[in-house]
Formats: structure tokens, C-alpha cells, sequence
């Protein structure tokens, strides 16, 4: 697990025993400690400026160079990796470590570059984008608003894609391939979409919806149900 925010090291993993930590590099710790505050508010709150992300796209550079790390994943001979696309990196890696089949797991709803290279269509004049804050029922205006935040997330992605293969490229070499046929190539696709509540789109069967699943609270004894402390 890579560690981009220095006070965020916590996993909540109770069952899982082996944990590899990556400490976070004094490069990526000096970009959080100067703008921690403004990169956070403006994530989480009311601005869509995906551009911020894009430093974000530091965090490979000592991760695809730790060899020491690598010849230990390497060893562990992985069956499946399990990676949201936020960044390329981990499904080069899989391929660097020989790890036969990937999922991408997206903790919103489907980013409009993926569905383009899964064979997903995108309707931006009815379907909200990933990081529009539109409702399916929407103004002209609107609309052009909603396209061009689809236009944007798309241009996000592929800029810090594209980044990021230079820098796998120069670490591994020029054998690797381009991110939409790392992308073309995950078996399944997890999004934090519901398949009622969300808005109606067309998607492909590699595309699961999983946002609801929850534990079945009739299945517990509710009198011995504690709120975790990580």
C-alpha cells in the first residue's frame, strides 16, 4: 500500500495479516505538507479540478524502482490484482509481476475513459458525468456543462496515463503497452454505482454495479455490534 498522505497510514484490515507498507517519498511528503489543506478541500468539497490530481502521479516513481519491493511481489506469485484506475501503475505492474488476470474496482461511478475503451457508449446530454454535479434531468446549458466535465475527466486521465507510462517505460523498459490495452484487458470492472438508485445507462457485462451491498444486519446480533476504532 502506498502512502501518499502521512497521516492517513491506518488500513482498518483485521483479517488480512500480511500488509505491505510503502512510506511515502519526501518528494510526494513535501507536496502534501505545502498544499494538504487546499488539495483536500477542494477533493472532497464543492470544486471539480482534476487537475490538482495530476501530482498524484508522483507516488510511482519510487514505487516502479523499488526492487527490493518488486522481487518480494514477484515471489508471492498473485493470482488476480485488484486496483482501482485512479492510476495505470498497478496493472503495469501486474504485468511486470506476471499476475495472470486484473479487476479494476472504482469507488464512484464508471470514469468515462473507461467506458470508451471497454466498448461502454457515453451520453453526457442525459447521463451525469463521473465529476459533474448535474442531475439526469438537465438544461441545455446544463449539458454543456455536463460534456465538458466529461471532456475534462477524460483529458485527466489521459494526461496522467500517459505520464505514467513514461515513467514505467524508463524503469522497465519500452515492452510495455499503452493504457488502453491495460485497460481493454481487466476482466471485470466494480464500480461504487447502484443498479437501482443510479442514473439508467448502458453498460456491458464486464461492468458490475456493487454500491449497496452491504452485511444483512438480520444475520447479527445487533446488541454486540461496536463502531471499529481503526
Amino acid at each position: 500500500m502506498p502512502v501518499m498522505d502521512p497521516n492517513l497510514k491506518k488500513t482498518c484490515v483485521k483479517t488480512t495479516k500480511d500488509v505491505r507498507i510503502i512510506p511515502a517519498s519526501k518528494e510526494v511528503e513535501e507536496i502534501m505538507a505545502a498544499g494538504h489543506e487546499h488539495l483536500f478541500n477542494s477533493l472532497w468539497a464543492t470544486t471539480n479540478n482534476p487537475f490538482t490530481l495530476m501530482k498524484l502521479t508522483k507516488l510511482i516513481i519510487d514505487l516502479v524502482n523499488d526492487k527490493k519491493f518488486l522481487d518480494d511481489m514477484a515471489s508471492e506469485k498473485f493470482d488476480i490484482l485488484i486496483a482501482e484506475p485512479f492510476l495505470l501503475c498497478p496493472f503495469a505492474l501486474a504485468e511486470h509481476l506476471k499476475i495472470p488476470v486484473t479487476i479494476a474496482a472504482i469507488s464512484s461511478i464508471q470514469f468515462e475513459i473507461v467506458s470508451d475503451i471497454i466498448g461502454e457508449p457515453v451520453l453526457p446530454s442525459f447521463v451525469p458525468g463521473s465529476v459533474s454535479v448535474s442531475k439526469s434531468n438537465m438544461s441545455f446549458f446544463e449539458r454543456i456543462k455536463n460534456t465538458l466535465s466529461v471532456i475534462v475527466s477524460r483529458s485527466h486521465f489521459h494526461d496522467g496515463w500517459s505520464k505514467e507510462t513514461d515513467v514505467i517505460e524508463e524503469a522497465f523498459g519500452k515492452d510495455f503497452r499503452s493504457y488502453r490495452e491495460y485497460m481493454a484487458d481487466v476482466s471485470y470492472v466494480f464500480t461504487n454505482a447502484h443498479p437501482y438508485l443510479s442514473y439508467p445507462r448502458p453498460l456491458n457485462r464486464k461492468t458490475l454495479e456493487l454500491g449497496g451491498i452491504v452485511v444483512d444486519q438480520s444475520l447479527k446480533d445487533k446488541s454486540n455490534l461496536k463502531v471499529p476504532h481503526c
